[in-house]
């Protein structure tokens, strides 16, 4: 089954993806209102396909239309009309000293899980209430295989007890579980951050094609998760895929699959450079459904290299039922340009040449807030509070800083370590000689 979803103000975007995704389900109980029609329509999987042709300005990810496409495919997914609670209904049980990590593949430095939309992930996860406050960010793992690889992408390693944290497998103190795990007849040891620190996964793949396996998408990203991927790709790495993804420290900890596909490769994958601009998120909690309709997207942009995915077949059958491959059994959601129309969207405040400044997020806040930003190339940075008198108040950043995206954490507190009262507060942001400034809420 497939619906379209398009061109709606940001109001009427919620109420109708929220109506329309009931409705969606609902339709087929008035065609036949038995209870055996009713178990087939509940037990589909649901795959969200969300698309924004202005997420690419000057080939560069625009980070607010990228955050308004992840708010919208989560809240369609979910059926919640508040973030916090679309994103809390995925962890059952959770509690405040849980750990969610989000695996990202970064390979292929030329194409890697975009920084951009992993912390617009963290940014929905810090908006769930969790016995009762605001989910921690430091309770959060962005990682892949090693530091080097995650820097390569644009990710800033940060192992501190501020922000989401972001390292490798390669960090200290992490590295490879001790047990040995079958991978149909191969031993794979498996990272630690999955197997000892995660009490939850997002998997967050790349829309690639791949000479043996066939696509790149989330259930192979967990060939970055073993310690010997490379025992694993005979056979077009089936069933070496799904019995991976099988294992229990995967199966029962991830929550959700999430594809990049605002770029993607279509041939000589998983390296090199993207060929096609798909401006898409795909997402859907059945890795399987999800790889499915990755690989249709990849086909339908000329991949020839789809017969060799085997392994998402095999993956939907017995012993592995990870989920289902049949399109009568996947209802695709497709919504298009969900910021059409959105006036919360700002125009394009900076050169896209130099760097984007965002802002800042939760605000209002009364705890912590998160000033986020982007540079394009290297340059000296500095980070001031004011209040809304204009008398400073504490100086967060004055360095020089490499290309990347960056999280800065505020805790409300003046240089001298004392909380600053509830009001307005002004961020001047200095990008060599830019000067950009945005306003901030507290609220005690």
């Amino acid at each position: 089954m497939r619906c379209k979803i398009r061109n709606y103000n940001r109001r009427e975007f919620i109420d109708h993806t929220v109506k329309g995704t009931i409705g969606l389900l609902t339709f087929p109980f008035i065609l036949n209102g038995s209870k055996e029609s009713q178990a087939r329509t509940i037990d589909k999987s649901t795959v969200i396909v969300v698309k924004d042709e202005i997420v690419l300005r000057n080939n560069r990810i625009d980070q607010q239309v990228l955050q308004v496409m992840v708010d919208a495919a989560i809240k369609t997914l979910t059926g919640f009309q508040d973030i916090g609670e679309a994103w809390k209904s995925l962890f059952p049980e959770i509690k405040q000293s849980n750990v969610i990590s989000i695996k990202v593949n970064c390979i292929n430095r030329s194409l890697s899980s975009h920084p951009e939309i992993a912390y617009s992930i963290v940014n929905g996860l810090t908006r769930m209430q969790v016995e009762g406050n605001s989910f921690p960010e430091n309770n959060i793992i962005i990682w892949d295989r090693t530091n080097s690889e995650l820097r390569n992408a644009g990710y800033s390693i940060n192992t501190g007890i501020t922000g989401a944290r972001c390292f490798g497998t390669s960090q200290a103190g992490g590295g490879y579980s001790s047990t040995q795990f079958n991978v149909a007849g191969r031993s794979q040891r498996i990272s630690q951050i999955l197997t000892d620190m995660s009490d939850y996964i997002i998997n967050l793949s790349v829309l690639k094609n791949h000479g043996t396996a066939g696509v790149t998408l989330s259930m192979k990203n967990h060939y970055g998760t073993c310690d010997g991927p490379g025992s694993i790709h005979g056979g077009y790495c089936d069933p070496y895929v799904p019995a991976l993804n099988n294992l229990s420290p995967i199966r029962d900890k991830q929550v959700i699959n999430i594809c990049d596909a605002i770029y993607g490769i279509i041939s000589g994958g998983p390296s090199g450079n993207p060929q096609i601009t798909p401006k898409s998120l795909i997402m859907s909690k059945d890795p399987v459904a999800h790889d499915y309709i990755g690989a249709q997207i990849l086909q339908q942009n000329g991949c020839q290299t789809i017969g060799r995915a085997t392994h998402i077949a095999t993956a939907a059958k017995a012993p592995y039922n990870l989920g289902t491959n049949d399109p009568n059994q996947i209802d695709l959601i497709e919504i298009e340009n969900p910021t059409t129309g959105v006036d919360e969207i700002p125009k394009q405040q900076q050169s896209p040449d130099d760097f984007q400044l965002f802002q800042n997020y939760p605000n209002p806040f009364n705890a912590q807030t998160t000033l986020s930003y982007q540079l394009f190339k290297p340059a000296k940075v500095r980070l001031d509070i004011y209040n809304i008198q204009g008398e400073f108040v504490h100086r967060l950043i004055d360095s020089y800083q490499s290309s990347g995206y960056y999280r800065i954490p505020w805790n409300g507190k003046a240089l001298n370590g004392i909380f600053v009262p509830s009001g307005t507060y002004l961020v001047q942001f200095q990008f060599g000689d830019v000067q950009r400034t945005i306003k901030i809420q507290l609220v005690k």
